[in-house]
């Protein structure tokens, strides 16, 4: 199944908020740093940052992942918005260079990366995801599918293959399992993780369509 994903529009700060909050976790589980994070349940951990702009609390939950290429350190993270009538944002950071190739030829603007992605036992499917672009940098992470983004609560392990601007593939295993849905729809709002958040309420995440 191919995800054709025109995803959320990410604001530059935004971006560069979000590829922070990632990069400061990863590290802060690499080194067990209990009092830059604290856990939240399996191998994911949960901090809370304030928006530089308007000065609320942002809870994100982020998970790192398991790769055979030891100087990547990718991750997956979802981030609460400072608004309650906003989705989280969950973004895939690959730790690695990306080709900033338009895959969408009516979407001009938004450069994208292809992910073959399998879940458990099922089945591999194909997504494409928008890069999230900061200026005078290189691409390096990008907005998750809402297909994807579903599966990350479903507690099943998770493997990524992508390629970088080099054409190199690279694959990366998150398990999932041991998150507390709870502190996640407590930090989110009900209005994103309610009762049947699992299976219904993560399809808010973005604007992605499943083909």
């Amino acid at each position: 199944m191919e995800v054709t994903a025109t995803q959320q529009t990410v604001t530059t700060r935004q971006a560069q908020q979000l590829v922070r909050v990632v990069f400061f976790l990863v590290i802060a589980a690499m080194s067990c740093r209990s009092d830059e994070s604290v856990s939240a349940g399996g191998k994911w951990v949960r901090v809370q940052t304030k928006d530089p702009g308007t000065s609320t609390d942002v809870v994100s939950f982020v998970l790192t992942g398991e790769t055979s290429d030891l100087e990547r350190h990718p991750a997956v993270s979802i981030t609460c918005s400072s608004s309650p009538n906003k989705p989280p944002t969950v973004i895939y950071n690959t730790d690695a260079r990306l080709a900033a190739t338009i895959h969408d030829n009516l979407n001009y603007y938004s450069p994208a990366m292809w992910g073959w992605v399998k879940v458990g036992h099922e089945r591999v499917y194909k997504a494409v995801w928008d890069l999230i672009h900061i200026p005078e940098k290189p691409s390096q992470s990008a907005v998750v599918d809402r297909k994807t983004a579903k599966h990350l609560l479903s507690g099943a392990i998770i493997r990524v293959l992508f390629r970088d601007y080099m054409d190199e593939a690279h694959t990366d295993e998150f398990d999932t399992q041991g998150l507390n849905v709870n502190d996640v729809r407590e930090s989110c709002g009900d209005k994103w993780f309610g009762k049947d958040t699992v299976t219904a309420g993560t399809k808010e995440f973005s604007s992605g369509k499943t083909e």
